[in-house]
């Protein structure tokens, strides 16, 4: 698992993991919501930090002007690096807006873009690894916004629970 943008360290010392709301969003339509539930549901209560979470699949080819795939391995490194360049503006460019709206309600924001194919994984990871209490992801079917308990049959909602995680999702 590779991060293509790294969290500034120096914000892990100065907020409690119990005021850092992670929200795990893919930057779809969807993530607004999600991002608009969390700042109604969890700036009133206080001081908080989010921390939006994006998890997208490992580079594996660079596509053609024909519309294929190279095997990453088969381009020269020049190559890869400007595609990887060009993946992370546009990642950073997608999740923007969403920054934006944490920013406007004046809730300071951590962005982390983690490269990896196993998505529950990688959320789970970050948020032991900063002890986060508090998960925020969006449901892939409509619906409001639920407490879930430990019942719940998704892999990530299970990964949350090992990790003592109180867990939301819409």
């Amino acid at each position: 698992m590779d991060r293509i943008q790294e969290r500034d360290e120096s914000n892990r010392s100065r907020h409690s993991s119990s005021s850092v709301v992670a929200l795990a969003i893919k930057g779809n339509k969807k993530s607004k919501y999600v991002v608009q539930w969390a700042l109604n549901k969890f700036v009133p209560e206080g001081m908080i930090v989010f921390k939006l979470i994006h998890v997208h699949a490992g580079i594996v080819g660079v596509p053609t002007p024909m519309g294929n795939l190279l095997p990453i391995s088969q381009v020269r490194d020049d190559v890869a690096a400007a595609y990887r360049q060009e993946v992370e503006w546009q990642t950073n460019q997608m999740l923007l807006p969403f920054k934006k709206m944490c920013e406007q309600r004046k809730v300071h924001v951590d962005v982390v873009v983690i490269e990896s194919d196993d998505v529950a994984s990688a959320v789970a990871e970050e948020i032991t690894k900063d002890g986060i209490t508090k998960l925020v992801v969006g449901a892939s079917s409509g619906g409001l916004f639920k407490s879930r308990t430990p019942g719940t049959p998704s892999t990530l909602s299970v990964n949350a629970f090992n990790l003592k995680c109180q867990f939301y999702i819409g």
